[in-house]
């Protein structure tokens, strides 16, 4: 009856009627369906999304899900293991910063960022458990109960965590 093109349109009107809005179908698809309140399982949608982008590579890749596991993703990389993490955030409406939660350095080997773009879509960048663990011991942030948060400006440049981002085109580097 109605597809998913006549949704996004009349989801745009509201979104038009509202005012200025951060996320809309118009500026990137992608990025405003994952902006949808009724989108919660947001995390677990990246983490699948990057699973399948790692499997079109070739990289051998297992998606376990970290809510049953300490970590989201198992890959092999020239024969040896490597435990990934993958954390989401949306732009922030008003600063454009962006905000990951609940890093704990000790359950991956490597952490995926995925930074839900107003207008690029989902800019993916990954970050070495080696730079995580120096930006602990330099710069002395608060572990919360449920781990570390990391901050970044609407760059999504992070002052002393080095990352790597993904090439859009479907190559990739490890940090």
């Amino acid at each position: 009856m109605f597809t998913t093109a006549d949704i996004l349109e009349s989801l745009a009107t509201i979104t038009q009627n509202r005012g200025e809005a951060v996320y809309t179908p118009q500026k990137n698809e992608s990025s405003y369906m994952l902006s949808l309140q009724t989108c919660p399982d947001r995390g677990v949608a990246i983490e699948n999304l990057i699973a399948k982008r790692l499997q079109k590579i070739g990289v051998q890749t297992t998606h376990l899900g970290g809510s049953q596991n300490s970590f989201d993703l198992a890959i092999i990389v020239d024969g040896s293991p490597i435990r990934v993490e993958c954390k989401s955030s949306l732009s922030a409406p008003s600063t454009g910063r962006y905000k990951f939660h609940r890093i704990k350095p000790e359950l991956f080997d490597i952490l995926f960022f995925a930074f839900v773009h107003p207008t690029r879509g989902v800019v993916v960048k990954t970050a070495s458990v080696r730079d995580i663990k120096r930006w602990i011991s330099n710069c002395s942030p608060n572990r919360g109960v449920d781990g570390y948060s990391i901050g970044f400006g609407k760059s999504m440049i992070h002052q002393h965590i080095p990352t790597i981002e993904w090439d859009a085109n479907g190559g990739f580097a490890m940090a």
